[in-house]
């Protein structure tokens, strides 16, 4: 089952035994919440009320769930993506 928290804009994937949760930051990029016991989305959304709101800063960015190539980072990317005119690097944004 998947449920979404607009408030705190946030997903929760859950299976019997487990759940995944992610949030979006205030500039949309996904953030890790929680991965593993079941738990509900109140339960989901108290944990992410419980970290950190944005990048901690320094060379890691540290909790970004799905990083793309392009700004300040510096490791390996989850996602590349390459247009047409050559640009390689995006911003992620939230459209609901």
């Amino acid at each position: 089952m998947i449920t979404y928290d607009s408030a705190a804009r946030l997903w929760l994937l859950r299976t019997p035994g487990t759940s995944y949760a992610f949030r979006l930051d205030a500039d949309d990029v996904p953030r890790h919440v929680h991965w593993g016991r079941p738990l509900s989305p109140e339960q989901a959304v108290a944990v992410a009320a419980d970290l950190p709101a944005e990048d901690p800063g320094g060379d890691d960015p540290g909790g970004e769930e799905y990083a793309v190539e392009g700004g300040l980072r510096f490791g390996a990317p989850s996602l590349t993506v390459r247009f047409p005119d050559g640009v390689r690097g995006f911003a992620w944004r939230f459209v609901s």
